[in-house]
């Protein structure tokens, strides 16, 4: 959410472990740490949107920062291990400068920020729709207005308020909640 340099084609990029600007790039296994966003899915020019589909792998965002930035792309998470330290944001779903819709997919994994948000939308125009997964975290939803639909997942916090019609909601008793 800092840093942005200027690429020779002039857009702006983000120091990251990971870019993906053509179509689609897969991950299935690896470690993956930074200090800043550790993936970031962008699009290239205004008619190739980029499309990233993890299944598998660690990602460590160090400090304030950003496992994944989904900027004018999309992400399909389907499994892999995603810590942020700090105040960061597990998801970052953003449309830039673009007002493109973005969306991010995730149908497994487990998240961990236990001081930070899982996800932060830096736009209106973007989508995270939870199929799966476990989340621990300090709290769900930061940033402007953008839609987050939980149709599936373990919480450490009540994810009701964003909770897909006809899904139910249940208590565990242990300080968790799931969603099926």
């Amino acid at each position: 959410r800092s840093n942005y340099r200027k690429t020779e084609a002039g857009a702006m990029m983000q120091p990251a472990a990971i870019y993906v600007f053509k179509p689609t790039t897969t991950v299935e296994s690896g470690k993956f740490t930074s200090n800043n966003a550790v993936v970031i899915c962008q699009v290239q020019g205004v008619y190739d949107v980029a499309t990233l589909v993890i299944n598998g792998g660690q990602f460590d965002a160090q400090g304030d920062s950003v496992c994944i930035a989904t900027v004018t792309g999309k992400a399909v998470i389907n499994d892999g291990i995603f810590n942020v330290e700090a105040n960061g944001a597990l998801i970052d779903a953003n449309s830039g400068d673009s007002k493109q819709k973005t969306s991010t997919i995730i149908n497994g994994g487990t998240f961990t920020a236990t001081e930070g948000v899982a996800f932060y939308f830096s736009s209106a125009e973007s989508t995270v729709i939870v199929n799966g997964g476990t989340f621990t975290v300090k709290s769900l939803v930061d940033g402007e207005a953008g839609t987050l639909v939980i149709n599936g997942g373990t919480f450490n916090v009540d994810p009701s308020a964003y909770v897909a019609s006809g899904k139910t909601v249940t208590n565990n008793g242990d300080g968790t909640w799931t969603v099926q």
